[in-house]
């Protein structure tokens, strides 16, 4: 019965979240007739320039497909924005450059009368700059020589004794249209060809200058490691054989326990970070007492005090990778460290908790910050140091969590 409820109360909170909530946010796209049309943009979190997006009228509306030749800009609100240009981007990383004209949806990182792009495309992260009408590709390029000097547009790195040079005149290009009196050859000397370092001379730039900053990228970010404090339901129910004696067995079901822990997960980079190494140590402290039939003449009481530190260690794969809402199923091993746990007969004769790896399987979703799941303990023996006896135990679980870093 508490199993069947603990199934109830999840199911019931997927649905209820997931059908009263929606990555679809407010925003706005330009037609190619230059009409703004307000409504809400499906927030992808887009990993590389999409060449669509889904637009909604209204919140309960039917979602639209937009397509690049059907928009000029996109945004949602105060989150993410995307210009679309034609123009011609060299791809190549090399000297010989590769240059295509390319109709694109461009990031936009900083607006204002000096805006700053990111077109991340073919395996490419490269950077624009415009000011005014003209836009202009950011030079990085890479390179092996034998000799060369290091300049403010190129630095050195030896790599198995040839002589790398990066050719990275974006810093030369920036000190001559960033130009401003806080605003040094040292500040562009250290600039790295990155959003951070990129967004970062933009900024400097606009807070000792005149100009008004329109926009500013705020993307939704995902870091690599997620914390997640938890409290968990459990449901655990336990089996005590002795296969060389005539004894009965004891059968201890639908018992609870209320458990702790922190869940640590770090997204790996691969399939749009879908993937990721999990660990969830866990503190439980599982007591029960049960009568039971000992043998033809007698009963006796088990009594159980079980007092671990679980330590799962495994894989995470998100089915739904959205920025609200996360679907997602899980396969871990668990090992535990047991402390001064036993199980003890009232009628004499005490055996010593020693537990057998297992494993644990979950389902579960996560709403912004709340995580939810729940939980399936494979049975194991807790008994492995007690060869007469086997004590097969298993559980069911709800754990609700609440992320500090998500």
């Amino acid at each position: 019965m508490q199993i069947k409820l603990l199934l109830f109360l999840l199911i019931s909170s997927i649905s209820t979240i997931s059908y009263t909530q929606s990555d679809f946010l407010p925003g706005y796209y330009i037609d190619t007739l230059n009409q703004k049309i307000e409504g809400y943009i499906n927030n992808q979190q887009w990993t590389t320039s999409p060449d669509e997006f889904y637009f909604k009228e209204k919140k309960n509306s039917k979602p639209l497909k937009i397509k690049l030749s059907e928009s000029k800009e996109f945004q949602i609100t105060n989150i993410v924005k995307y210009k679309r240009f034609l123009i011609p981007v060299d791809y190549s990383p090399g000297l010989e450059s590769t240059i295509i004209n390319s109709d694109q949806f461009f990031k936009v990182l900083i607006e204002g009368p000096k805006s700053l792009y990111q077109l991340k495309q073919f395996g490419a992260n490269l950077f624009f700059i415009e000011i005014g009408d003209e836009i202009s590709q950011l030079t990085n390029k890479q390179y092996q020589r034998d000799l060369g000097k290091v300049m403010i547009n190129q630095s050195k790195v030896n790599v198995k004794d040839n002589l790398v040079t990066k050719l990275q005149l974006f810093r030369r290009e920036l000190m001559i249209k960033l130009e401003c009196a806080t605003l040094n050859v040292t500040d562009f000397n250290r600039l790295k060809y990155s959003k951070s370092d990129l967004m970062g001379i933009f900024s400097k730039y606009y807070e000792c200058s005149d100009e008004e900053v329109l926009f500013v990228d705020n993307s939704i970010k995902n870091p690599g490691f997620h914390f997640t404090p938890f409290v968990q339901y459990r449901v655990n129910s336990l089996s005590l054989s002795n296969p060389n004696n005539v004894l009965k067995d004891a059968e201890i079901n639908g018992t609870s326990s209320v458990s702790y822990g922190i869940k640590f997960e770090y997204n790996l980079v691969v399939n749009k970070k879908r993937w990721s190494l999990i660990a969830d140590p866990t503190f439980i402290q599982y007591k029960s007492e049960h009568l039971y039939e000992y043998n033809v003449l007698r009963d006796d009481t088990l009594m159980v005090n079980h007092t671990a530190i679980e330590i799962p260690i495994g894989i995470k794969y998100y089915i739904t990778n959205k920025s609200l809402i996360k679907s997602y199923l899980s396969a871990q091993l668990l090992i535990d460290i047991n402390k001064d746990s036993k199980m003890e007969f009232a009628n004499g004769g005490t055996l010593n908790i020693r537990s057998a790896p297992g494993f644990v399987f979950s389902a579960g979703m996560t709403f912004k910050n709340i995580d939810i799941d729940f939980n399936y303990y494979a049975p194991r023996d807790l008994l492995v140091q007690s060869p007469s006896y086997r004590a097969s135990y298993t559980a069911f679980a709800l754990r609700v969590g609440y992320s500090l870093f998500q």
